[in-house]
């Protein structure tokens, strides 16, 4: 601010022989309240003010006396254009505003000065005051002893505390964190600081710029200004999923193994893969941002022509550089259906076409393979005279083949009478020991104190009546051969080690002999018992089930394989007959109770059943009432078999028939694919016929697929 801004009007002078009484009427007369007192040469003598001419004229002794006598010649003489903050800092109390003529044009005091000072610095004092009070920032100012003495509305917002409840407290009472107090110890400024504050289950997310204050080199404060960047920050964490999304969108497209380009509905290509760049053989910095027309071929423009032109996906097949391209065009729509992108998806399908040609190859060889594994089937049930019908039995036998070519221990597990030993003899047929021994030997059957003999052989004078030159054990006989342990569930703990340290060691001890005997011998055990239940009990070791069960196969019983009853009848009845010379046929009604009853001594049950029958029967055609009584009851109790009471049509018999198998097929396996397998059938004619059976019969078999 300038001096004249504070003069109010121009002054009046008084000569210095001028008399306090006509001093104080000039004055008064101009009003104003002091004057410059001027000597003949009309230069400043001093300055005079209406205060000290009416104080004089009071008295009557200097009425009448020149003013020189009462002014002050205290001033100083000053240009209309000096500034007060500089005028402020001079000693004088008058200061005499002089014109651009030097001549005095208005006379200043320094109590109007520092009152004018005063009111500038009150003004923006105010005008910062309502700067800070209506930042959109928050602002907190400290002193020196961390007294909060500046705290606008933003930061009441900010820190949910009232101003009332801030100014003149304690930093460490207002706000945390309280970072602002480190900057009165430090002195340095720290900008870009974040922080979070929880507050009613809010989180908010601020920046903070924190500065001292300095004053004649020394901190006295210090101020942090807030910025609640919460929105800023939601925008950023959306900004940045969105480029990890697009980062994985490019990463995915990369990826494809299939050529990928897009384009606008214009046709201007926005983006390709490597794949696309390999397929068409064009470099992608050659077609981004150019009109496809231009860019590729027509090929990709006739396809994005169709796809905009109809808005659904198109596909073409072309033959480029010797290779068979797929291209398919997907339209890429916004919300109003209107076209915004096109998706160009190009597929080599040389190597496609080569791999379907070697999985036809594949297909063929794994169809010979299959035929050449039945038939290996048929021949090895011919020649051994095994009957194999049903799935599980199938099942089983192509496992035992399959385990037949390697020298792995294998454990037979299945019921009495199921075919186990029969079993390890195909094993050991279809090995590479065919031509050696083939040892079987029932560990329940001969008695604990010569079972250790019999297995491991003695030296000559073991014990009391041993031969002089001593015996083989079944093991060395067994040598380079298949050793069968059956009923292996039968043999003593106390023979369980030195079988374990056989088949581990491949080295035995005769009984009474020092020296081991090495040994070359497949074992195959087998038992009707439950070993695993046995092992829980401590009733075998369970190192040794260990050993054993290297690869376990379930035989199932005669119950669970019916198809096979049938065929092994008809296959014990001709062995019989030939045995003995006889001649007889079984009636369909003694195989109707076979096939119902559940044989619990499974196959050597049946045959010997069959045995009892070719042998007793007093007729050539055996019947029902010649069954043992427990077999009558239970095909009486069974499902009928297609009993007819007189002549009736074919196709109503066949139908009958077929009801009857479909029937008990399902009841028994429980799904159409499952039973189509027993009855060597597809899947569609099994469920063909159960509807017609539905509409001939009304009767629905309620089966799953």
């Amino acid at each position: 601010m300038l001096v004249r801004q504070i003069c109010n009007k121009r002054c009046v002078v008084i000569e210095e022989d001028a008399v306090v009484a006509s001093a104080l009427k000039k004055l008064e007369a101009a009003a104003i309240p002091m004057a410059p007192v001027l000597d003949e040469q009309q230069k400043i003598r001093g300055v005079v003010s209406l205060e000290v001419l009416r104080g004089a004229a009071a008295n009557r002794l200097l009425a009448n006396t020149p003013v020189a006598g009462v002014m002050s010649e205290d001033f100083l003489s000053i240009s209309d254009d000096a500034s007060l903050d500089s005028l402020w800092e001079l000693p004088t109390y008058y200061l005499v505003v002089m014109d651009s003529q030097a001549m005095p044009w208005s006379i200043v005091t320094k109590d109007q000065i520092g009152g004018s000072l005063f009111r500038s610095i009150k003004k923006r004092a105010d005008q910062l005051e309502n700067v800070l009070e209506f930042a959109h920032n928050g602002i907190i100012g400290i002193n020196k002893e961390g007294v909060v003495t500046v705290y606008n509305r933003a930061a009441e917002e900010i820190i949910w505390r009232k101003k009332k409840d801030a100014l003149g407290r304690h930093l460490s009472q207002v706000i945390i964190p309280q970072g602002l107090l480190d900057i009165l110890e430090t002195g340095e400024v720290q900008l870009a600081h974040k922080f979070t504050v929880e507050y009613a289950n809010h989180i908010r997310t601020y920046m903070t710029h924190r500065t001292p204050i300095f004053a004649n080199g020394e901190i006295i404060g210090a101020v942090g200004v807030f910025q609640d960047i919460s929105e800023i920050e939601a925008i950023s964490n959306e900004l940045n999923s969105v480029k990890q999304l697009n980062e994985e969108l490019r990463t995915i497209i990369d990826a494809s193994y299939d050529g990928i380009l897009v384009a606008d509905a214009e046709g201007v290509v926005h983006r390709v893969n490597g794949a696309f760049e390999r397929v068409m053989g064009i470099d992608a910095k050659d077609i981004l941002d150019q009109p496809l027309d231009k860019a590729v071929d027509n090929i990709s423009t006739t396809i994005v022509a169709a796809v905009t032109t109809s808005k659904k996906r198109q596909s073409t097949v072309v033959e480029r550089a010797g290779s068979q391209l797929l291209l398919t065009g997907n339209p890429v729509l916004d919300k109003k259906e209107e076209l915004t992108r096109v998706v160009i998806n190009v597929r080599d399908l040389t190597e496609l076409n080569e791999l379907r040609s070697q999985l036809e190859q594949s297909e063929e060889l794994t169809r010979r393979y299959h035929s050449e594994l039945n038939e290996l089937r048929n021949q090895l049930m011919e020649e051994k005279g095994i009957v194999v019908h049903s799935a599980k039995m199938k099942k089983v036998l192509d496992l035992v083949l399959r385990v037949a070519q390697v020298d792995s221990t294998v454990l037979l597990l299945g019921e009495s009478g199921v075919g186990k030993e029969i079993v390890a003899k195909v094993i050991h047929a279809n090995s590479k020991r065919e031509q050696g021994p083939f040892i079987k030997v029932n560990c329940g059957a001969i008695p604990e104190n010569l079972l250790e003999s019999e297995l491991f052989g003695y030296e000559p004078g073991a014990f009391t009546g041993a031969s002089r030159d001593g015996k083989l054990g079944l093991f060395e006989l067994a040598h380079n051969g298949t050793l069968l342990l059956d009923e292996i569930g039968d043999l003593p703990l106390s023979l369980q080690v030195k079988l374990l340290r056989a088949i581990q060691d491949r080295e035995i001890y005769r009984v009474g002999g020092q020296q081991p005997r090495l040994i070359n011998v497949r074992i195959v055990a087998a038992t009707n018992q439950n070993l695993e239940e046995m092992r829980q009990k401590g009733e075998f070791r369970e190192d040794l089930y260990f050993r054993l069960n290297v690869i376990p196969i379930n035989i199932p019983p005669l119950r669970e394989r019916k198809e096979e009853i049938v065929p092994l009848v008809k296959k014990f009845k001709n062995h019989f007959c030939e045995v003995y010379g006889l001649e007889r046929q079984l009636s369909p009604e003694v195989t109707d109770c076979f096939w119902h009853y559940d044989w619990p001594g499974n196959i050597r049950e049946l045959e010997n059943i069959i045995e009892r029958l070719v042998v007793t029967s007093r007729f050539q055609t055996i019947t029902v009432e010649e069954l043992p009584e427990h077999l009558q009851v239970k095909g009486r109790n069974g499902s009928p078999g297609l009993n007819l009471s007189g002549i009736m049509p074919l196709k109503d018999a066949m139908l009958e028939l077929e009801k009857q198998l479909l029937s008990q097929a399902l009841k028994e396996y429980g799904s159409t694919y499952k039973a189509a397998q027993a009855l060597g059938v597809n899947q569609s004619t099994i469920v063909r016929k159960i509807n017609r059976i539905k509409d001939e019969f009304g009767i629905d078999l309620n089966v799953n697929s």
